[in-house]
């Protein structure tokens, strides 16, 4: 496993985990307490078509 797919594991780990929270907080109601993991997951999402493969 080269190192730029260890990368965009990770990111696809914090994404999935910062987007379940974002739903979770918006479901309870709480908007701004869901924009920090929204921001997370949405720069993780980008990292994750930026990282190269080379």
């Amino acid at each position: 496993m080269s190192s730029s797919q260890i990368f965009q594991a990770i990111y696809a780990l914090i994404a999935i985990f910062s987007a379940s929270l974002t739903v979770l907080r918006l479901q309870a109601g709480d908007w701004m307490a869901a924009l920090w993991p929204a921001l997370i997951a949405g720069f993780c999402i980008y990292r994750l078509f930026t990282v190269s493969g080379d």
